[in-house]
């Protein structure tokens, strides 16, 4: 484990403000919170018709009981904006109707496309429940995408939610067996690493490298699997690792590192490349040991993984996640001021 300098952990402590820091309580809780916690909270709202209005572009229709998302970005983060609405209404006991992505997840649908979640999961029915609803809380909680993944606890909630909502169609679950068969690797061997790219969230690509090499020492992995979206990740890892069993997971693209994310993905449909997306998550979730940083693609190989064995979560700036410093500090605050930390 590698401590904080004292430098460091005053870096913590302060904000820019123009030319000058000054101290603030309020963003240091925020930082040791945000980087330790397993979910961060935000508030929903309603509207003059009691539907309620998510963050990310996500609102629920009282009447229709139709849970609509029009969120557009990454894959991951397409996601999670349904994730952390699935799970406020499965606590209230809530089961919607239809799950609508209107105009959302506009890089992984072809324009004839009206259900793109459909295309990806298997729908699980589940029997409405005859108890009244409970009362709808004032905020919603999402899992946490900039924290520490081994504090995300798959307890029977969040279970029950990607089991009903996010369980891959079968067809998808056989590229990921087919992508393994191919390069002839046994996922209980291997050792999947993912490195972000074009997104622009590198970090030390080198120090990650040297990272992997002592891991993939110290375990029974047989093949390391890279996973990255951007060339000159790739050129790195392959000079750095050179002399490892490296396969490259080539089911999405490699891009230059320029690449908008805004984009589609050269040489695949909208709809390919969610199928594909999907596909690489599993490649990493089926993988023994996995390697990433923090990231919504990160957290999602975790989620669909379904525990934390094996995961390793690495900076790629010299630290393990998260500094000790953090979680001292963490664990002090949730003792003192519980409801700032927890569900």
């Amino acid at each position: 484990m590698v401590l904080l300098s004292s430098r460091e952990f005053a870096a913590m402590l302060t904000i820019h403000a123009g030319n000058e820091q000054r101290f603030s309580w309020k963003h240091l809780l925020w930082e040791i919170v945000n980087c330790e916690s397993a979910c961060y909270r935000e508030f929903v709202s309603r509207d003059n018709f009691g539907n309620i209005l998510f963050p990310n572009d996500a609102v629920y229709g009282i009447d229709s009981k139709i849970l609509i998302s029009n969120h557009s970005s990454g894959f991951g983060a397409n996601l999670t904006s349904l994730l952390g609405p699935l799970i406020y209404l499965a606590r209230g006991t809530v089961v919607p109707a239809e799950i609508s992505t209107v105009t959302g997840f506009r890089n992984f649908r072809d324009l004839d496309s009206s259900d793109p979640l459909g295309q990806l999961f298997a729908r699980v029915k589940l029997a409405a429940s005859g108890q009244q609803s409970k009362p709808f809380a004032t905020f919603v909680h999402y899992v946490n995408w900039k924290g520490n993944y081994r504090n995300i606890i798959f307890g029977e909630l969040l279970r029950t939610v990607l089991g009903t909502y996010f369980s891959p169609r079968r067809e998808i679950v056989g590229l990921a067996d087919q992508f393994f068969a191919a390069q002839n690797i046994d996922p209980s061997t291997c050792l999947s690493v993912f490195i972000r790219g074009t997104d622009g969230v590198k970090g030390n690509v080198g120090e990650t490298c040297a990272f992997v090499r002592k891991y993939f020492a110290s375990n029974s992995a047989k093949v390391l699997l890279l996973h990255t979206d951007d060339l000159a990740v790739s050129k790195i890892v392959m000079s750095d690792l050179r002399d490892l069993p490296l396969v490259i997971c080539d089911l999405l693209p490699i891009k230059p590192s320029n690449f908008s994310q805004q984009s589609a993905q050269p040489g695949l449909s909208p709809t390919e490349a969610g199928v594909f997306s999907l596909a690489t998550l599993l490649v990493m979730a089926k993988s023994k040991f996995l390697i990433v940083g923090s990231g919504q693609f990160s957290l999602w190989a975790v989620l669909l993984r379904g525990n934390v064995h094996g995961v390793v979560q690495f900076q790629g700036n010299g630290h393990l996640q998260n500094h000790l410093y953090a979680r001292i500090l963490y664990r002090l605050i949730k003792i003192t001021k519980p409801e700032t930390v927890t569900l």
